[in-house]
């Protein structure tokens, strides 16, 4: 992910060209994946993704999504760790 939020920092990105979409699952429920957010830069899916985390105690927060706008499969998948949710705290 470190990668990532390099290249969202870099001349090379293109606002509008991919989403993010914050992934999850269901405590209850059999673990069914919901999305948790979606924005232009992986730093604000994971932003709101670990908001709604909080705010909401039957979910929690797995991965970050990267998808072509326009394609509907990920090209990209991003664990979201311990590490992460600290360095995004």
């Amino acid at each position: 992910m470190e990668k990532e939020l390099e290249y969202i920092n870099s001349s090379k990105f293109k606002l509008g060209e991919y989403l993010y979409m914050g992934m999850g699952t269901t405590k209850n429920g059999g673990n069914q994946k919901v999305c948790l957010s979606v924005a232009y830069k992986i730093d604000y899916a994971l932003k709101k993704a670990l908001q709604f985390e909080v705010l909401n105690n039957e979910v929690t927060l797995k991965s970050i999504n990267k998808v072509k706008v326009g394609d509907t499969e990920k090209c990209k998948e991003f664990i979201v760790t311990k590490g992460i949710r600290e360095w995004a705290a």
